[in-house]
């Protein structure tokens, strides 16, 4: 791993039955751009690889939920110096130079005086193989949030957590991840807290992520142009309730809370109406319906 420098970066990877393959691919893409490496394992019972030298292993032994690992593994890099956490998911491997480009505009952000919250890569699906655009709140729908060719860094209203570089200092005053979600939207909220905390969000077009999310993908009917991740029926239930209790229990900016009212019941008909195991997501979905406006968190009952 690389000696001292002025940012000194840790990354923070949390796994969950992650295969030994993805473990090692992943590491061997971002050991050589961090100062510390540390994992946070959720598997219940023992991990299927082997512990790599230099790199420190939480296993809790059971699923604690994306939010409580990553706050596990903060405390940990923040015992070891660092300044900037970067956060990464089992199903990323990290360009050779994403952490040098993230850092990059972090930097040129700072020197024009810009508060930022976090910073991200431009991220690749893995199923696709296409680009996944950045993107701005406009009135109750999405939009490629719109940048010059070589722009360093681009202004954004969403960041997904892997991939993400935070400082700190803002983690100091912001707070870290709400472990009551346990998982899904835990990076929109921790976002939109900071937004609301008057700092901004940005992607990086020349930092690259590749990553994978869901099972695979379904066009909905009604908008063949989306494409709508599948999950397993429990993580529709993840989502639909942490919408809701975001929704209700956060400040947010209105645009967001807009687009939910429009976005959320066309992903779950979607959900019930194109996806496999279809009574079993309904169950679910109205159960996450429940629990957010009940806010009942923590993990699935």
């Amino acid at each position: 791993m690389p000696g001292h420098r002025p940012e000194r970066v840790g990354a923070v990877i949390v796994t969950y039955f992650a295969q030994a393959d993805a473990v090692d691919r992943l590491l061997g893409a971002v050991a050589p751009q961090v100062e510390h490496l540390v994992i946070v394992d959720n598997t219940p019972g023992p991990v299927a690889w082997t512990t790599p030298p230099g790199v420190h292993v939480q296993a809790n032994g059971n699923n604690l939920g994306l939010a409580a690992a990553q706050n596990q593994g903060i405390a940990q890099l923040r015992a070891r110096g660092v300044t900037h956490v970067l956060l990464l998911d089992q199903d990323s491997v990290p360009a050779p130079d994403m952490v040098a480009q993230l850092v990059k505009a972090l930097r040129q952000l700072a020197a024009d005086g810009v508060p930022v919250a976090a910073v991200g890569p431009r991220w690749r699906d893995r199923l696709s193989g296409r680009d996944v655009p950045f993107v701005r709140l406009a009135l109750a729908r999405m939009v490629a949030a719109a940048h010059a060719s070589d722009a360093i860094a681009v202004e954004c209203d969403t960041l997904v957590s892997s991939g993400c570089l935070i400082l700190v200092t803002v983690l100091d005053h912001v707070g870290t991840m709400d472990a009551a979600l346990f998982i899904d939207q835990v990076d929109t909220e921790w976002g939109l807290r900071a937004q609301v905390a008057g700092l901004k969000l940005f992607g990086v077009p020349a930092a690259v992520l590749d990553h994978g999310i869901g099972e695979s993908f379904v066009r909905p009917w009604f908008a063949p142009g989306r494409a709508v991740p599948v999950h397993s029926p429990v993580r529709d239930y993840f989502l639909v309730r942490n919408t809701i209790a975001v929704f209700f229990r956060r400040p947010a900016p209105w645009r967001w809370r807009l687009l939910q009212l429009v976005r959320l019941p066309g992903v779950m008909l979607v959900m019930v109406t194109q996806m496999p195991e279809r009574g079993e997501r309904l169950r679910r979905i109205l159960c996450g319906l429940r629990d957010g406006l009940l806010l009942r968190l923590g993990p699935a009952r």
